[in-house]
């Protein structure tokens, strides 16, 4: 069974959350008609930044399997590593101080023979690691 990790918006729209607080005042104390265009800015800047957060989480896939963790990227073209169960050795996870309050984080996988691989920033990561954790153990107790 394939059980997929929730990639979080919120880290690639902060640049421009920071953004649009610093512009919009700017745009609305200059809002008489012969500065409309730092309104227009400041709405293209919204769209961009909705539009570059959207294609990010499209195209960024983390999925556990029932002998594998798996890492898809990509809009229009994919690339995909997937690492065994048995081969993990450990699972870090890596939580800013704003991925802490917000509930996402990226986990790093160190494996045998294998490179160390970070998936994007997933909502809940404890639960996920806990998934491939609890996956692990049911393949090496099966094998």
């Amino acid at each position: 069974m394939k059980q997929k990790a929730k990639i979080c918006a919120l880290p690639y729209l902060l640049p421009y959350i920071f953004a649009s607080i610093i512009f919009l005042p700017i745009a609305v104390a200059t809002a008489v008609p012969t500065h409309g265009l730092m309104l227009l800015a400041w709405v293209v800047i919204v769209f961009i930044a909705l539009v570059h957060a959207f294609v990010l989480r499209l195209g960024k896939q983390v999925y556990v399997t029932d002998h594998a963790v798996g890492f898809k990227t990509g809009v229009f073209s994919k690339d995909v590593t997937e690492m065994s169960l048995s081969k993990i050795e450990t699972i870090e996870i890596h939580q800013p101080f704003i991925g802490r309050m917000f509930g996402y984080g990226a986990l790093r996988f160190r494996g045998t023979g294998t490179s160390n691989d970070f998936t994007p920033y997933i909502k809940d990561p404890n639960r996920f690691k806990n998934i491939v954790t609890d996956r692990a153990e049911q393949t090496r107790a099966a094998a």
